[in-house]
């Protein structure tokens, strides 16, 4: 189990390393914003929620990050 997380971080680092480097905030909040949403899926999924439940959860994690998006001034 640890050696496949270890695998997947060192496949994965490089990825995260350019985007932090080379995308401008807003595309960097989009990533990190998919990859949430992603997550969000995944949670549904491991707590039990049916298909409609699921959808139901990302789409409200999706409401919350675009309220936070919209609302909350930029910090650069």
């Amino acid at each position: 189990m640890l050696k496949n997380r270890v695998l997947t971080a060192s496949l994965l680092a490089p990825f995260i390393i350019a985007a932090i480097l080379f995308l401008p905030p807003d595309g960097f909040a989009g990533l990190w914003g998919a990859i949430i949403l992603l997550g969000a899926w995944e949670w549904g999924g491991l707590s039990g929620l049916p298909h409609g439940g699921r959808i139901g959860f990302t789409l409200g994690i999706l409401l919350v990050l675009q309220l936070a998006f919209t609302y909350c001034p930029p910090m650069h």
